[in-house]
Formats: structure tokens, sequence, C-alpha cells
């Protein structure tokens, strides 16, 4: 990490209190909005950086010596290497977006092991997300039980959820034996407080843990249960294995009651995963769009980009992670980018293993930093089969304990700092941040820029004035040419194709829709809507249907869960009376998730079509799932 040794005026530790208290509240909001639309991530991952360069800027102001350590190197690189690589144009600057979705935990990782007072942050910190994993847990809880629905707490995921409360169960198993520990006992005069705050502390772990199973997410259970076992190895010198006990007893008890009162709810589950697709699916998919990436990757958060392209027949995902980060984050950022992540993993472990070979050991500081450790490895182990790195709070969470572990090895004295000569070196590292500042502060107003004009383009077409939503869309292109704009803008040229009596008009608004098309495909080759857009026009303008047909199939290709499309695709083929392959396209999208408002459509259509073709009793099985349709149920192969 980089970092000063002052011989002036040292800075004072009440900034950076207050820089604490901000990032507190930046922490909370992170959870309560959850980052899942574009402007929270900007907002908040923008005030993050802001609040973390300010505060860099501020501790080196008055430095006379640099220092720098191993693993802010490979943070540092990492930093470099995702900016690099849409700034020299080798990525689609959908790549710019990426940086703030999934940067968080390289400044949240400064933010807390540059603050002079982190420590009293650490502690403050750890409190707080007691108080979220609570709230979270209750909540899930009851919409478990009050509701009837996926205990995800506010995720938008349930696995999402469980991994929180697995990491702040981890880390508050440690506050539990440090509570115990015979130096604090000591300290402690009033027995009463501590059997008060122990109990509030283990009741707490219980219905942390209780939420955390009922989840019944299998990779949470499985790293809680080995990482919780691993924590307790690690600090098997310094607990009593009274407490152990203790602790083993309220997990039990959780596991008990989820048994007793969630049977119904434990059963619906085993029989989803009794039909529930392989994420080995999602991975082949996911190996063959790497297969044809470039080494250095497609740009950090452009997985979703190309994907669909690739997903094979059962891939039930959203198309957007592929449930393994490191395999995601192979694709995006290429060898490199994977290399620098173990380059930090090793590093962190080499830390381990000095302190473990340390003799004069601090045990209640050793207690709070194996719990880390444990923490921040169970969340890294459960990122191989979902995707923490692209949740915006759980991302961020990684890099506090990140933080808080180097934090705790240098005071442990397992981390060899490089002193670098002041002078020109400190005024480098002053410029190089206030530039990055400037960087990502005017990335930041084009963002919201591009926000805000998408969303009076999308208003603009809602209210069928489409005139405006091209003007709209204009201003938004100019922000960044990203194909999904661009895609907007085709929607309103078509719209005003149809609308359109003057036939010059026509013939204007039909070249600006082509031109439009072409781009948008020269943009990005694998965007499936801009060849279902170009089939739409080869349909219904130039009467082409040969062409038409051609952009259909691409379409599907580049995206075989494009519902909308196979349906057109499909009353296209109807109109051109070849019925069978009509139902040949639908029957095919049985393979793939059908979204609930087209599924009545959908069923409609192939029984028609079953029946029409011979097959009476095809026909009568869909319609007997049309009269027991499950409406949030996706998976219809069955009916294949």
């Amino acid at each position: 990490m980089l970092q000063h040794v002052s011989r002036g005026r040292p800075i004072t530790s009440s900034i950076h209190k207050q820089m604490g208290v901000l990032f507190f509240l930046l922490l909370v909001a992170s959870f309560l909005f959850k980052g899942t639309s574009d402007y929270s991530i900007l907002l908040l991952s923008y005030s993050i950086m802001l609040v973390a360069l300010i505060g860099s800027i501020s501790l080196h102001w008055s430095a006379k010596l640099i220092q720098c350590t191993t693993i802010a190197f490979w943070l540092i690189l990492w930093l470099v290497w995702i900016i690099l690589l849409p700034l020299l144009s080798w990525v689609p600057n959908t790549a710019f977006f990426g940086i703030f979705q999934c940067s968080a935990w390289i400044f949240g990782f400064f933010l807390v092991a540059q603050n002079l007072r982190t420590e009293w942050l650490w502690q403050n910190l750890l409190r707080l997300l007691w108080v979220l994993a609570l709230v979270c847990a209750a909540y899930a809880l009851i919409q478990l039980w009050g509701k009837n629905e996926m205990p995800a707490g506010f995720f938008a995921s349930k696995n999402t959820a469980a991994a929180f409360l697995m990491t702040v169960n981890l880390l508050l198993i440690g506050k539990f034996f440090t509570l115990n520990h015979p130096q604090l006992i000591e300290i402690n005069q009033s027995k009463t407080q501590k059997t008060i705050d122990n109990t509030l502390l283990l009741i707490s772990i219980y219905i942390i843990t209780l939420a955390l199973f009922a989840a019944l997410s299998r990779g949470v259970i499985l790293c809680f249960i080995f990482f919780a076992l691993l924590e307790v190895a690690l600090c098997r010198h310094t607990i009593k294995i009274k407490n152990i006990y203790q602790l083993s007893a309220v997990l039990v008890l959780a596991l008990c009651t989820l048994y007793l009162l969630a049977q119904p709810a434990i059963q619906h589950r085993l029989d989803l995963l009794a039909h529930e697709k392989s994420r080995l699916v999602i991975w082949q998919g996911a190996w063959h769009l790497w297969q044809v990436t470039p080494w250095y990757g497609l740009g950090i958060f452009n997985f979703k980009q190309y994907y669909p392209a690739f997903s094979l027949a059962g891939d039930g995902s959203n198309l957007e992670y592929a449930h393994n980060d490191f395999l995601q984050l192979l694709i995006e950022t290429g060898v490199p980018g994977v290399v620098i992540l173990l380059g930090v993993m090793v590093t962190c472990i080499v830390y381990l293993k000095r302190y473990l070979s340390h003799q004069n050991k601090n045990p209640i500081a050793g207690i709070q930093g194996m719990a880390c450790f444990a923490a921040l490895s169970a969340l890294v182990c459960h990122s191989v089969i979902d995707f923490n790195f692209y949740v915006f709070p759980i991302n961020l969470l990684m890099g506090c304990c990140l933080g808080y572990l180097y934090y705790f090895f240098k005071q442990e004295g397992c981390i060899r700092v490089y002193s670098i000569p002041s002078g020109k070196s400190f005024w480098i590292l002053q410029c190089s941040l206030i530039v990055f500042l400037l960087l990502v502060s005017s990335y930041f107003v084009r963002f919201l820029t591009l926000e805000h004009y998408i969303g009076k383009t999308e208003a603009a077409l809602q209210e069928k004035q489409f005139r405006k939503a091209v003007n709209y869309s204009n201003y938004a292109l100019k922000s960044f040419q990203f194909v999904e704009v661009q895609s907007l803008q085709i929607d309103a040229y078509l719209q005003l194709l149809q609308h359109t009596p003057s036939e010059r008009q026509r013939y204007d608004w039909t070249a600006k829709t082509v031109a439009a098309i072409n781009q948008a495909i020269a943009m990005n080759p694998y965007f499936a809507h801009s060849y279902f857009q170009m089939a739409l026009l080869q349909s219904l303008v130039f009467d082409n249907p040969q062409e038409a047909k051609e952009y259909f199939l691409k379409a599907l290709k580049n995206n075989p869960h494009f519902c909308l499309a196979r349906l057109t695709f499909a009353r296209f083929l109807v109109e051109q009376h070849k019925l069978q392959s009509a139902q040949e396209v639908l029957e095919t999208g049985l393979h793939y998730p059908i979204p609930p408002k087209y599924i009545e459509l959908y069923l409609n259509y192939l029984a028609k079509l079953r029946f029409q073709n011979g097959d009476p009793q095809g026909a009568k099985k869909v319609v007997a799932r049309l009269q027991h349709l499950v409406i949030y149920n996706q998976d219809y192969s069955d009916l294949i």
C-alpha cells in the first residue's frame, strides 16, 4: 500500500474519523439501494471513489517518504489494467461502466487500510454489518414464512443474501471468541454485562444462521461450514473449548429450527433441485466464449454483451453472469487480469503463512484477523459458483475485509514495506491521483448524461413521440456509442416508418434505419436485437421474406432466449404458410426459459400449430399445461 511517513504536521485523526462516518453512510446506502439501477451504481461508486481519493491525496500531501507493499502494487495494477483497455479502444467502451460497477473493492480496501483510525473504523463497521445482517435475516425469514417467497432479504437473489449473511456470521463468530478471551474477561469487571453481550451475540448468530440455512444454497452452506471450522482451527490455541460447544449448540439449534418450521419450503427446494439446470451448461457456453476472446479480454462487465450468442440449450440463467467469477473475469479482463487477481490471493496466503510462523502474536487481534480471513476466503470460494464480485455491496464488502486483513498483517509485522525516495516520486503519485480523479469525474458526468437521455428516449417511445425519441437518443449517443442506445433509436425509426404517409419521408426514414442497424451490427456483431430489427425491416418494408428469414435466424442464434423474436419469427413463417417450420421454431424455444409475460401466448400458439400439423396428443399436452399454469415457472422443456 502506498503510504507515507510524515515529518511535518500530521493529518489529524478527526478528519479520518469524518471520512469513516461518510463511508458508513455510503455502505448503508449501497445495501439499501442494492446497486441494482445504473444511477445508484454510478452515484455510490463515484462517491466511494471520491472519498478514497481525497483521503489518499490528503494523507500523502505532507509526505516525506513514500512506501509500497506487494498487495497494493497488485491492486493498483488491476485498476490500471481495466481502465487501460477501453482507453486504448482494445475493448468496447461499455467497459467504462464496468469500472464503476466492479472497482468498489479497490477503494474499499484503501478506505479501510489507509485510515489513521483503522481499528476504530473496523469495529464500527462490524457493528454496522451486524445490524444490516440482522435486518436482512429477519426480512428473509418474513419472506419465507410470512409471504411464502424466496428468502432474499434486501437482495435480488437468495444466494447473494446467503453469501452476505455467511460473511457477517463468520465475522461475528470471531467477535464471540474475542469477547470470551481471558484477557478481555479480566479487564471487564461486570459479569452481567459480559452475559448480556454474549447472549445478544449468540442470538444474533442464531437468527443469521437460520436465515442463511433457509436460503438452502448448497454452495453457501458448504462454504460456511468449512470456513467456520477453518476459523476455529486457526484460533484453536486462543479460544476456550466451552465457547466452541456453545457456538456448535447455536448452529445445531438453527438447523433444527429450520427443519421443524420449514419442511414445505425444504421439500419445494428439493423438487426444484431435481429439475435444476446444471451450472456446467453455463460454464460450457462461457468457455466457448473465452475460446474466441482475445488474450486481453472483452472488458470488465462486458460478458453479458456477448455471452447470449454462446449460451447452450438448457441454460436457464439470465445470461448476464457466468456464475463463476473467476471464469467471467478471465473472459472480461483476460489472462493479465486473472494473473493479477491470483497475485492478490497468493500474497494474502504468504502473509498468512508468515503470521502463523510468527511467535509473538496478539491473541485478541489474532482472532479478529483470522475471522476476517475466513470470511473473505468463504466469499471468494463461493464466487467459484456464483457472481458475488458483480453485486456492488458484496464487492465493497470484499474490499473492506481485504483492507482490514492487510492492516492486521501489517500490525503483526508480516508485511514487507518498500520505501521509495521522496521528491519527484511524491509529485508523480499526487499528480496521478488527481489525473485519475479528473478522468473518473469526466466519465461519471458522461454516464449521468447518458442515463438522463436514455430515460427520456424510453419515455418518448412509451408516449409514441417518436421524433423526440430520435432526438433524445442522438444526445445519448453523443455521450457514448452504446449499441443498446442505438437499438432504441432504431425502434423509433421503425415506428416512424409505419406512421409516415409520405413516400419521400418513408424513403428518408428507411435509409436512416438501414444505416443505424448496420452501425449497431458493427458496434457489436453479437447483439441479437439488431438482427431482429433488420428482419422486421426486410419483412415489413422491403417485402423480402428470404432476407427476413436469414436475419430472424441470426437473431435467434445470437440470443436463443429472445422470446419475442422467436414468436415473431413463428408468426412470419405462418404467414408464409410454413406451419411445420413455425412449429419447429417454437419447439426449439422450449429448451430455453420463457418469460412470464409471453407464456400464455407462446403455449397457445404452440398448441394450435401442433394440432394443425397433425399432433393432437401434443396439442392436448400443451392445453393441459395452460389449464394449470404456474405463471412464474419459466422452464417448459418437459413439453418437448
